[in-house]
């Protein structure tokens, strides 16, 4: 590579870059549904799309199904009946092979995704508002209004631990990445989010700081990081070892429903009570782009598993899939320097480069060639540019 010459190697990186680092994404499918879309999840290999659904106005006389679609044709594949009020949340197992469901009717519901069979009830004493499955599939994690999360048995739909310390309802559920704890997030008497760890059932941090309900937690892919959202029109980025807040994501207009992280840690997603989903940088807590379409509360939202598509669902009666769309090289240098030259260092290491090491006063702004080194921890170089 580093015999070609700079014009071609500089065309080279900028490709790459627009590839990595575009986040204009655009509506390419709308999923019609009968009734307000509550939660949405894509299967492993993103070929499926699972929808939860109910009246918007929580009527339950509702829809009160999840549904399965082909992602290509569009097309319904099963309609999961079984609930008796509207299915708040869902979730596919990491292998794709079965999935769960649950609702304000305190049950969650296990199925297989190739039949549309149920297979296990789990039970809780109140409405049942979120779900997950840990990383290796044997077990599920719910939440409900009963102030209390439930660790279950796939295989066999058994209880094993019971998290209790909440007081109000646990609306919000995830594992960790390695499977080793998990993250619940509480309602308005409460507005904590607590790190579990699995193997004991003990506390391990109590996250404080939203003003309001949280409705929302996600953990980030490599496990370092866990975001929240809230009826206080925020969401929060922590550290999971310290418990300490990171940043607070102000942008959104009504309270912040759902999150997800983009596969590679970078990205965070939002959905909000103000009919947008947003986009939000990791490491500055900047809002990175907008998406516009939804005409209801966005209540879910989800990434495929190479990032290249995000799912969202809405009380529009829709589920909207988003592809990104070409963009420019240069309006991507403009706005994510930074991370440019991060992935630059990552990927053409030190032993590959041949070094110039060029003097840089305070105030100038400097002008970085592929043979130059480059320092991310030094403060004089603040403000880069590759040409």
């Amino acid at each position: 590579l580093w015999e070609l010459p700079q014009e071609v190697r500089n065309i080279i990186f900028l490709l790459f870059l627009e590839s990595s680092l575009n986040y204009n994404f655009t509506c390419s499918k709308v999923l019609e549904h009968p009734e307000a879309v509550y939660s949405v999840a894509l299967s492993p290999d993103g070929t499926t799309v699972l929808t939860g659904s109910g009246d918007k106005w929580g009527d339950k006389w509702g829809d009160k199904t999840a549904r399965l679609w082909d992602v290509k044709t569009e097309k319904e594949l099963h309609i999961l009946k079984g609930h008796k009020d509207h299915v708040h949340s869902v979730a596919f197992s990491p292998d794709g092979t079965t999935a769960l469901t649950v609702s304000r009717d305190t049950r969650a519901r296990l199925w297989d995704v190739k039949t549309g069979q149920q297979l296990h009830i789990l039970s809780h004493t109140d409405s049942v508002g979120s779900v997950a499955y840990s990383p290796d599939g044997t077990t599920a994690l719910t939440g409900s209004r009963d102030k209390t999360a439930r660790l279950w048995d796939v295989k066999t739909g058994q209880q094993l631990k019971v998290l209790k310390g909440h007081t109000d309802s646990v609306v919000s559920v995830v594992f960790s990445p390695n499977g080793t704890m998990v993250l619940t997030g509480s309602g308005v008497n409460d507005h904590t989010a607590r790190l579990w760890n699995i193997k004991t059932g003990q506390l391990v941090h109590i996250l404080h700081g939203h003003t309001d309900g949280i409705i929302l937690v996600a953990f980030s892919p490599d496990g370092t990081t866990v975001l929240t959202g809230s009826w206080d029109n925020t969401a929060r980025l922590w550290d999971v070892k310290t418990g300490q807040q990171l940043h607070i994501l102000k942008g959104h207009t009504n309270w912040v429903s759902s999150a997800a992280y983009n596969p590679y840690d970078t990205t965070v997603l939002t959905g909000s009570g103000d009919r947008t989903a947003r986009l939000w940088d990791v490491k500055t807590g900047k809002q990175l782009t907008e998406l516009i379409g939804h005409t209801g509360y966005v209540d879910s939202v989800a990434f495929s598993s190479d990032g290249n598509t995000i799912l969202t669902g809405s009380k529009d009666h829709t589920a909207r899939l988003w592809n990104l769309k070409e963009g420019f090289c240069d309006d991507l240098l403009n706005t994510r320097r930074e991370t440019a030259l991060e992935l630059f260092l990552r990927f053409y290491p030190r032993e590959n480069r041949r070094i110039n090491k060029v003097p840089l006063l305070k105030e100038e702004t400097c002008v970085l060639s592929f043979t130059q080194e480059i320092h991310l921890d030094d403060d004089s170089q603040t403000w880069c540019s590759l040409q």
